[in-house]
């Protein structure tokens, strides 16, 4: 069974369902990536059995519940996996197209879920050349103003501030001016 979802501007077609998102028909062609858990397919097989190379490796802070995680190349960019201690790892292909994860009891399909709904789909994102940013946002009668950054700022300083954004506005999914810089946020003297 094929099941289809949209998540962050993505269409994913699946072969089961995921947590956390609802099933969203896609139309011939418009699924960005194929995801699938169970046995470890061939393709994957095959890519884990390239040269690998360690590009990123975050150790388990001390007292904390976050697994660490490590970032491996496969061949010369041909694929990636994610891991982390948990026993959770996702592997794709060099265009991201095609990820496969997996998980280890006591852990569940739904807390795989999490790691594809957030991190590795974050990666994915990179991959594609889409900046990953983290937002504040604030509902004015039937309107709404999101104000986004990379991991970079500090947007949590600007709580409770006027401030004025300048950049250019990126219509394709929806409205939005990517901050890239800290000079293209200027406080605003309060209204009397």
């Amino acid at each position: 069974m094929k099941y289809s979802f949209r998540a962050y501007g993505l269409g994913i077609n699946s072969s089961s369902r995921i947590a956390g998102l609802e099933p969203s028909p896609l139309q011939e062609g418009e699924a960005d990536l194929w995801f699938e858990d169970g046995p470890e397919p061939d393709w994957a097989r095959k890519l884990l059995a390239l040269p690998a190379v360690v590009l990123s490796h975050r150790s388990e802070p001390a007292g904390s519940a976050d697994p660490s995680f490590i970032l491996t190349q496969h061949g010369n960019e041909e694929g990636f996996q994610l891991s982390y201690s948990d026993g959770t790892r996702f592997v794709m292909d060099r265009a991201s197209t095609h990820i496969w994860g997996t998980y280890q009891a006591p852990l569940t399909a739904e807390d795989m879920a999490t790691y594809f709904l957030g991190p590795v789909l974050g990666f994915v994102l990179r991959r594609r050349n889409f900046t990953c940013l983290h937002a504040s946002g604030v509902g004015i009668e039937d309107r709404a103003v999101c104000f986004c950054g990379d991991a970079g700022l500090d947007l949590a300083a600007l709580k409770g501030k006027r401030i004025l954004v300048r950049g250019f506005i990126d219509g394709r999914l929806h409205p939005t001016i990517a901050i890239t810089f800290p000079e293209q946020i200027e406080l605003l003297a309060r209204k009397k």
